[in-house]
């Protein structure tokens, strides 16, 4: 799949599963919500994140980005909604703001 910051600036993200990812265009810096040291990721960057990783992302240049949803073993998972404001897997209740592309729970 592929992910398009445009309009997103900063929002919460809690990884309920691995997520592998490829940078191809952008940066970001990403801060632990455990305070460990913030890092950055820019175009040409592989990473994985694990399942419950909790972190803030700060887009710094418009990021661009290829990314997988894996479950266990190298199974594809289907992704889940989490909301841009608490942070949370809000799917059943979140709804899309077009305008800045924010996903909210009510």
């Amino acid at each position: 799949d592929k992910w398009d910051s445009k309009n997103k600036k900063s929002f919460p993200y809690n990884y309920t599963t691995e997520e592998r990812v490829l940078i191809i265009t952008g940066s970001a810096t990403i801060t632990p919500s455990d305070g460990s040291d913030p890092l950055t990721i820019e175009a040409g960057n592989a990473v994985t994140f694990h399942k419950g990783f909790k972190c803030k992302w700060k887009i710094t240049k418009r990021m661009k980005k290829h990314y997988g949803m894996f479950a266990s073993g190298e199974e594809e998972e289907v992704p889940a909604i989490t909301c841009d404001i608490c942070g949370e897997g809000c799917v059943e209740e979140s709804y899309f703001m077009k305008k800045d592309e924010s996903d909210i729970c009510p």
